[in-house]
């Protein structure tokens, strides 16, 4: 599901679609290790806490590898040209030179409990 996720997202990303990145977000399964991390540091078992930054790790990492090479395969089959500067997409360009609004939305999903 990460590698579906991250074609999903690159999808997004070049649609300039912000819907389809939120959408690829909830297609992740990242919670689960990032939920491994949490309650491993809090209980102070540290082989759960491990394990999960672990898999957050191999989750970062296939992700943005699968993300790179679906976005090579479309550039190498002409449905990306090969001129597209990607600062040049206003997704991208909303993520690279976030602004107070993001900030803001930031902190207000970082502190609202899971349920």
């Amino acid at each position: 599901m990460t590698v579906v996720s991250a074609v999903v997202a690159t999808v997004g990303l070049l649609q300039n679609s912000a819907a389809v990145v939120v959408g690829s977000m909830v297609i992740a399964p990242l919670i689960g290790p990032a939920m491994a991390t949490a309650v491993g540091t809090v209980v102070d078992d540290r082989k759960l806490a491990a394990r999960g930054v672990a898999l957050q790790v191999g989750g970062l990492l296939l992700a943005v590898l699968s993300a790179a090479v679906f976005a090579a395969a479309l550039r190498a089959i002409g449905i990306v040209p090969p001129a597209t500067s990607i600062t040049s997409i206003p997704e991208i360009q909303s993520r690279l030179a976030p602004d107070f609004l993001s900030l803001a939305v930031a902190i207000g999903a970082g502190v609202s409990p899971v349920r």
